[in-house]
């Protein structure tokens, strides 16, 4: 969603920080896919970046850094603005697959 919401702002230019080597490393053409839902998901990153992007670059985080990233994403994911203020907050609901069918990357290793 990460990579989508940055092609929508127009990013051309684009690093990564993930906090899971496994996936880094595949993307990065490091490591194998095994199974068919990981190879997926890989290929669309990759369908993304080379169609959009000019730049990509994907880092792992080193493990001494995880923990403020895993409290950032706790964080973000469990945000309930309160009750009684007269803020809006604008909420869009996607309903659409996690993995379009128009992937075109089906690299077999």
């Amino acid at each position: 969603m990460g990579l989508e919401a940055a092609k929508k702002m127009g990013v051309k230019c684009i690093s990564i920080f993930g906090d899971f080597d496994l996936v880094v490393h595949q993307v990065r053409h490091q490591y194998q896919c095994k199974h068919l839902s990981m190879k997926s998901y890989r290929n669309y990153v990759w369908d993304i970046v080379d169609n959009f992007f000019d730049a990509f670059n994907i880092t792992s985080i080193p493990r001494e850094e995880k923990s403020e990233a895993d409290s950032l994403a706790t964080t973000g994911g469990t945000f309930k603005p309160p009750p009684m203020l007269k803020i809006k907050h604008e909420v869009e609901i996607r309903h659409m697959p996690s993995i379009p069918d128009n992937v075109k990357h089906w690299h077999v290793f």
